[in-house]
C-alpha cells in the first residue's frame, strides 16, 4: 500500500490510460476522484474500484471549461480533504490536417494544454499548503518531434513539456514536484480514433502505418504504462523535477 493516505486526481479517467492509472493507484491504497466526461465510464470504473476495497469519486466534467474544473476540485476537496497527486491525462487527437478544421484546432489545445494548466492552478493552492504536491502530464513523443499530422496534438502536447519545466523552477522550491509521462504508443481509443480516419485523411502511407502497429501487436498495454505514473508519484528526484520520463525510465526510479 505504497500510497496509503493519499488522494489523487485523475482527469481522462474513464478509459484507457486514465483508467489503467487509477485502478493501480487505488491497488496501492490512494483515494481516486476520477474525471471524465463520459457518466457511464466512471460508473464503471468506481464499481471496479469498489469491488476491490478500494476508494473511488467519480466526477463528470470537461476540463476545457474552468467552471467544471473548479467544481470538480471542489468537490474532490470537501469529499476527500486533500489533493497530493494530480495527473493530466484528458486528451483528445484533434484534426488530422491544419487546414481542416479550424474549431477542432483550437477545442485540441483547450483540453490538452490550457485544461491541464486550468487543473493545475486550481489544486496548487492546497498541494502548497501541504508543503508538497506532484503533477504528473501525460506528453507525447510528438512534443519533439516534427509530424506531418495532427499539429495542434502536437502543439498542445510541446506546451505541456514546457508548462512542465517552468512549473519546476517557479515551484520546486516551495515542494511541487512535476514530471512529463511519455507513454509511448498505447493500445487506447485514441488510436481506434486514428485509425478510423482511413487512409483518405491520413495518406496511405501513415494509415498503414498506424494499422500495422495493431496488427503486429507493437500497441503497449496501458496497464504497464501505470506502473510508470505510479513510479513518478512516490518519487521524482529532484535533479530531474519537470522533465520527462518515458518507459526506459522504470527501472532507474
Amino acid at each position: 500500500m505504497q500510497l496509503q493516505g493519499k488522494v489523487a486526481l485523475i482527469t481522462g479517467a474513464g478509459r484507457g490510460l486514465g483508467r489503467a492509472i487509477a485502478e493501480r493507484y487505488a491497488r496501492e491504497g490512494a483515494a481516486v476522484a476520477v474525471v471524465s466526461r463520459h457518466q457511464e465510464e466512471l460508473q464503471s470504473l468506481a464499481r471496479d474500484i469498489e469491488s476491490q476495497e478500494g476508494r473511488c469519486l467519480p466526477l463528470a466534467g470537461d476540463v476545457s471549461r474552468a467552471e467544471d474544473v473548479r467544481r470538480i476540485v471542489g468537490q474532490t476537496s470537501q469529499n476527500l480533504e486533500r489533493i497530493d497527486i494530480l495527473v493530466n491525462n484528458a486528451a483528445i487527437i484533434g484534426p488530422a490536417k491544419f487546414l481542416e478544421d479550424s474549431e477542432s484546432w483550437r477545442q485540441t489545445l483547450e483540453i490538452n494544454l490550457l485544461g491541464a494548466a486550468c487543473c493545475i492552478q486550481e489544486v496548487l493552492p492546497m498541494m502548497l499548503g501541504q508543503a508538497a504536491g506532484t503533477v504528473i502530464n501525460i506528453s507525447s513523443g510528438l512534443a519533439r518531434m516534427a509530424f506531418p499530422r495532427f499539429s495542434a496534438y502536437c502543439a498542445s502536447k510541446a506546451g505541456l513539456e514546457q508548462l512542465s519545466r517552468c512549473l519546476a523552477e517557479e515551484l520546486g522550491s516551495q515542494g511541487l514536484r512535476v514530471a512529463c509521462l511519455d507513454p509511448g504508443v498505447m493500445d487506447t481509443s485514441m488510436q481506434v480514433d486514428i485509425r478510423s480516419r482511413g487512409p483518405e485523411k491520413l495518406g496511405a502511407k501513415l494509415w498503414e502505418q498506424f494499422s500495422g502497429l495493431k496488427d503486429e501487436n507493437q500497441l503497449r498495454n496501458p496497464a504497464e504504462v501505470a506502473e510508470l505514473a505510479l513510479a513518478l508519484a512516490l518519487h521524482i528526484p529532484e535533479e530531474r523535477n519537470g522533465t520527462t520520463f518515458s518507459m526506459k525510465d522504470l527501472r532507474v526510479l
